[in-house]
């Protein structure tokens, strides 16, 4: 697992995305993420909790997968423990 600081334009976080294998997001409550979508947008997969607006993200790339056992809010109302 590699964290990055911020990325200081557009080209250079697309080429982050892009040399990624995997996107993992641990998101416990997010309106919308957009970094879903640019991690897709980039053909790298994302790993997320289905919690806030992530599972209306997420379904641009098939390896990606809504993930079960974050205690948090839902999209689908609920805990997700």
């Amino acid at each position: 697992m590699i964290a990055c600081e911020r990325a200081s334009d557009k080209g250079q976080l697309a080429a982050i995305y892009s040399a990624a294998d995997l996107f993992l997001n641990t998101t416990r409550e997010d309106n919308y993420p957009t970094v879903n979508l640019e991690a897709e947008a980039c053909g790298t997969p994302v790993w997320t909790y289905d919690t806030g607006g992530c599972g209306e993200t997420i379904g641009l790339e098939r390896r990606s997968r809504l993930l079960t056992g974050c205690s948090g809010s839902s999209s689908k109302g609920g805990s997700d423990a």
